[in-house]
C-alpha cells in the first residue's frame, strides 16, 4: 500500500514520528528521521524537539550543497544519515531510534537473529555491526557509512542503537524498525527461558514469498454480516497492533461470515492502518479480484471446513507468548482458573507441518483447545466470535508474561493440579 505518493516529506516524518513515539521505540527527544525527496533534498527531523507533537514547520530541509533550511537546527546525527543516503542511493527513508530491546543488543555487540520466525524473516533487513563512536561525532558518521557500505541496509551501533533505510518510503522503514525491535525482544524472552530454536533458512528461503495463486471472484456488494465483521476484524486488528500482539507487518485475523465464506487480513497490511475495506473475502476457495489475502488464508481455510464451531482466527507472534514458539520450553497455562479456562493448553507443532500438513495442523486444535504453539511462526488461536478469539490472544500474552516474570526474578510457578483442573471443568 502505497501511503506517501500525495504525503508531503514533512509531514511523512511529522506522522511517523509520533507512531514510533507511542509506540515506545523513541523517548520525548530520541531518535530522528530523515526522507530523500526526489531532487535530492533531505527532510530531516530537528534536535531537541518533543517527537510526540512535531509539525511540519518544525521539519529541517538539507540541500544538496549542503545549505540547512529550517527554523531549528537539524538532528546531531544528520550527517549519518546523508552519508547513508551517499553510499546507498537507492535508499528513501532512513529510521534512527532507541528502543529498549535494540538497546539491550547494542551494548551486548549483538544482532537479533532474523530466523526467528517466518513474519521476521520476511521483513528483516540485512543487518550489520557498527562499531562504536560517540554520539554526534564525525567518526560514528564514518563506523555507520562503513557498515552501510558492506551491502546492509540496518545497522546495530556498539552501546547506542540502531539505523535502518528503506528503498521504499519511510512507512515501511517504519515498519521493518518495529519488526526489528520485536526480533530483538522477542530473541531475548527466549534465551531467558533455555536456548533459542532458529527456523532452518533453507526451508524459510523457500517460503519467503508466500503468494498462493488460486481462482478469483468479483464481488460487487456485501452482505450486512460480511460490512459488520469487516468493522469488526478492522478494529480488533488496530486494536491488537496498538497493544503490541500485532506488529504492522505481522498478525492476521479472519472471521466466518458462512458456511463457505470468511473474511481476512491482506497480505500487503499495516496492522496500524488497516481499514474495512482492506479485508479480503474467500469462498468457495476462491478470492476477492483485486486483492490478495495473506499467506495463512488456506490454513484459516482449512480450521473453518473442520470446525463448525470456529468463527474466527488468529495468527501472531507476540514477543513474550512467541517466544516459546522460538525455545524448547513447554508453555504451561495452566497457572490460574482464569488462563486455564480460557485457553485449556497448548499444542505444539513444528514448522514443516505448518508448511505442508495444514489438515494435522486444523485438526490438533478447536473451539475446546484453541491454542496452537507453531515453531517459529508463533501462536495460532481459534475462537467462537472475534471479540472472543482476540481475548484468547490477549489471554496468552498475559499468562506468558506473567511466567517470565516469575522466571526472570526466580520465583517457582507452582500450576494448577490435577483436582483442582477438573474442578474448574466442573465449574466452567
Amino acid at each position: 500500500m502505497n501511503y506517501t505518493r500525495f504525503m508531503h516529506p514533512a509531514d511523512q516524518i511529522c506522522f511517523i514520528m509520533k507512531r514510533i513515539y507511542d509506540q515506545g521505540l523513541t523517548t520525548l527527544t530520541g531518535g530522528n528521521l530523515s526522507v530523500m525527496d526526489s531532487e535530492g533534498v533531505m527532510w530531516v527531523s530537528p534536535t531537541g524537539i518533543d517527537k510526540s507533537s512535531l509539525v511540519r514547520d518544525d521539519i529541517v530541509r538539507v540541500y544538496p550543497n549542503g545549505q540547512i533550511e529550517g527554523k531549528h537546527r537539524p538532528t546531531s546525527e544528520y550527517r549519518i544519515h546523508k552519508r547513508i543516503y551517499e553510499v546507498q542511493p537507492e535508499i528513501k527513508a532512513i529510521v534512527h531510534a532507541h528502543p529498549p530491546a535494540l538497546v539491550a543488543m547494542s551494548a551486548a555487540h549483538m544482532l537479533p537473529a532474523p530466523m526467528l520466525t517466518l513474519g521476521t524473516y520476511k521483513a528483516f533487513p540485512k543487518i550489520g555491526l557498527a562499531q562504536y563512536a560517540m554520539a554526534g561525532t564525525l567518526r560514528l558518521v564514518d563506523c555507520v557509512g562503513e557498515a552501510f557500505e558492506k551491502g546492509h541496509d540496518a545497522a546495530i551501533l556498539k552501546n547506542h542503537a540502531a539505523f535502518l533505510g528503506s528503498p521504499i518510503d519511510l512507512f515501511d522503514a517504519c515498519r521493518r524498525f518495529e519488526q526489528m525491535e520485536f526480533a530483538a525482544h522477542m530473541q531475548m524472552n527466549a534465551l531467558a527461558l533455555g536456548d533459542i530454536k532458529l527456523a532452518d533458512e533453507e526451508l524459510l528461503e523457500a517460503f519467503k514469498d508466500t503468494t498462493v495463486s488460486c481462482k478469483t471472484i468479483k464481488i460487487d456488494s456485501f452482505c450486512t454480516a460480511e460490512l459488520e465483521m469487516r468493522r469488526e476484524l478492522a478494529a480488533l486488528a488496530k486494536r491488537a497492533y496498538g497493544k503490541k500482539l500485532f506488529t504492522g507487518m505481522e498478525g492476521t485475523i479472519s472471521g466466518r461470515i458462512s458456511d463457505k465464506a470468511f473474511i481476512i487480513s491482506p497480505q500487503e497490511k499495516d496492522n496500524a492502518y488497516i481499514t474495512e475495506k482492506d479485508f479480503v473475502h474467500v469462498e468457495d476457495e476462491s478470492y476477492e479480484l483485486g486483492k490478495m489475502p495473506d499467506f495463512n488464508w488456506v490454513l484459516h481455510q482449512e480450521i473453518y471446513k473442520k470446525h463448525p464451531k470456529v468463527k474466527s482466527v488468529i495468527t501472531a507472534a507476540p514477543v513474550t507468548a512467541g517466544a516459546y514458539a522460538v525455545c524448547d520450553k513447554h508453555f504451561d497455562v495452566k497457572i490460574i482458573p482464569e488462563s486455564y479456562g480460557v485457553l485449556r493448553d497448548t499444542v505444539r507443532l513444528n514448522t514443516k507441518q505448518f508448511f505442508y500438513e495444514k489438515e494435522t495442523v486444523a485438526s490438533c486444535f478447536d473451539h475446546d483447545f484453541p491454542l496452537c504453539i507453531i515453531d517459529n511462526v508463533g501462536l495460532l488461536i481459534a475462537g467462537p466470535t472475534p471479540v472472543l478469539t482476540f481475548d484468547k490472544l490477549e489471554v496468552a500474552e498475559a499468562t506468558a508474561q506473567s511466567l517470565q516474570s516469575a522466571h526472570i526474578s526466580g520465583i517457582k510457578i507452582i500450576p494448577m493440579t490435577k483436582e483442582q483442573q477438573i474442578e474448574a471443568d466442573e465449574l466452567g
